[in-house]
């Protein structure tokens, strides 16, 4: 009984450090990239309205 028990508490460790590492694996490769990926996202809208803007200053400025 006492050895099932130690096997079982080996497997629950196992297991549990496996987990770990997976969620330290999505920390450091998966959040970065994503939030690179927003970044440029975001760069790209503010960029854009931008551009729309400054279209919308130079016709507004022929209409003088």
């Amino acid at each position: 009984m006492l050895f099932q028990q130690h096997i079982l508490m080996e497997i629950y460790k196992a297991i549990s450090t496996y987990v770990a590492d997976q969620y330290v694996l999505i920390a450091t490769k998966v959040i970065p990239s994503v939030t690179k990926y927003a970044a440029l996202h975001n760069t790209q809208i503010n960029s854009s309205v931008e551009s729309s803007n400054s279209d919308e200053v130079i016709s507004l400025s022929q209409n003088w």
